[in-house]
């Protein structure tokens, strides 16, 4: 039969075939991730990965040359090292859910309670911030919620989710590559 089931909910789909012309992203994706999906769910039924999205960013930044670029120039090595952990992280975790957190602004809390906090930190490059956008669209298309809370950091969001999250009885993984967050 061309078409195969997938773990999970009762979903047949087809098999990737590239049709004249370009695929839609979204589809690619989806059909990447489920590839990456074990055979046994390795964790208890209810658990939610939290993911601090600004930390995994700057990780891939970083991490990748700056020369991956889209066809048309701009910058992707972010969003490449980014996708790459997540879809790294469900295959081994097989989480239940997973959510992405945010910076949104300056954060207020932390600068009105420490006048030097962060301040020699360099501002973002450019081409970090210019993927920002890419990524947030391609969780979008993946339906992976993302939470964001102006004049927070997205590490304040990812220990507020992290403490509902226990509260409602689930297991929270928090991921993330900030040293001070433990």
């Amino acid at each position: 039969s061309p078409y195969r089931r997938t773990h999970g909910a009762a979903q047949l789909k087809k098999p990737m075939s590239r049709p004249s012309g370009r695929i839609d992203a979204r589809v690619a994706i989806r059909r990447a991730l489920a590839e990456f999906v074990p055979e046994r769910p390795l964790m208890p039924e209810r658990t939610i990965a939290v993911i601090d999205g600004n930390s995994l960013m700057h990780r891939a930044f970083h991490g990748l040359p700056p020369s991956m670029t889209a066809p048309d120039g701009r910058p992707t090595n972010a969003v490449f090292g980014f996708m790459s952990m997540l879809f790294k992280m469900v295959a081994d975790l097989q989480p239940s859910g997973v959510v992405v957190a945010f910076d949104r602004g300056k954060p207020a809390f932390r600068t009105e309670a420490l006048a030097q906090y962060k301040i020699h930190r360099p501002p973002t490059d450019p081409d970090l911030k210019s993927q920002f956008p890419m990524i947030k669209e391609l969780l979008g298309s993946l339906a992976i919620p993302i939470v964001e809370a102006e004049g927070w950091e997205g590490d304040d969001v990812l220990g507020t989710l992290a403490a509902r999250g226990s509260a409602e009885g689930m297991r929270v993984l928090l991921v993330t590559g900030d040293k001070d967050a433990l």
